[in-house]
């Protein structure tokens, strides 16, 4: 039969809480306990002796961040949307959708500014608009500049559960709870969750939730996320 020698408690910076219990038996082998988050074992002078660890309360989330910068195309850059100093028309903006994908596409006849020789079917034309916020906008891309840099932010959260993660939101949009004092994103901004890693600990796991924010100025879509 096997004896409880000692009992022992510690708080680690997360706040866990873990039991630590010695046993010791000169019978045998001690049985394991399997919600043991991890154990120690050891026969020496015919003294079999167990040491195994638990968590017993799963402490605070932990969060790390990291911010960066990508790019987007120029087009959504907030100044050429609604509310922008250069919002460029839904019409337009569609127009110059389609024409980048393909300059002659059907969609485009009839909506130039009229048939020329070289343009008979009257394809739209970037060149030829005549809308003031397009042609700032349309100024850009002649000097080369397609993209504009944008901030993001990778947020992630470390917390101790008692049981599987939950990865039903993967990809969609969803943010943690109750994000830490100071905690900010650009206003507007929202997020999806990016990314899950978890390892079980006993009877626990500890996860690691990633959260990715939208561009700065924009929003993840409902409707695609």
């Amino acid at each position: 039969m096997a004896t409880e020698v000692k009992v022992e408690e510690s708080m680690g910076v997360d706040r866990c809480v873990m039991q630590t219990i010695t046993r010791q038996s000169l019978d045998g082998p001690i049985t394991k306990n399997p919600d043991a988050r991890s154990y120690r074992e050891d026969h020496t002078d015919a003294v079999y002796t167990l040491v195994e660890e638990f968590l017993i309360e799963q402490g605070e989330p932990q969060f790390a961040f990291d911010g960066s910068i990508g790019t987007e195309p120029l087009e959504t850059n907030p100044n050429f949307n609604a509310g922008g100093d250069f919002e460029i028309p839904e019409n337009i903006k569609k127009l110059w959708t389609v024409y980048k994908r393909n300059p002659t596409d059907p969609y485009l006849a009839g909506k130039g500014t009229g048939a020329t020789t070289e343009n008979p079917t009257n394809l739209w034309q970037p060149a030829t608009e005549e809308d003031a916020s397009f042609q700032v906008f349309y100024g850009f891309i002649k000097a080369g500049m397609e993209s504009y840099y944008v901030g993001r932010v990778t947020a992630r959260v470390t917390v101790l559960e008692e049981g599987a993660p939950d990865m039903t939101n993967l990809g969609k949009i969803d943010a943690w709870g109750d994000w830490p004092a100071g905690f900010q994103v650009a206003e507007g901004c929202n997020f999806i969750l990016s990314g899950v890693r978890s390892q079980q600990e006993g009877s626990f796991f500890r996860t690691t939730y990633e959260y990715q924010s939208s561009p700065a100025g924009t929003a993840w879509n409902a409707i695609l996320y």
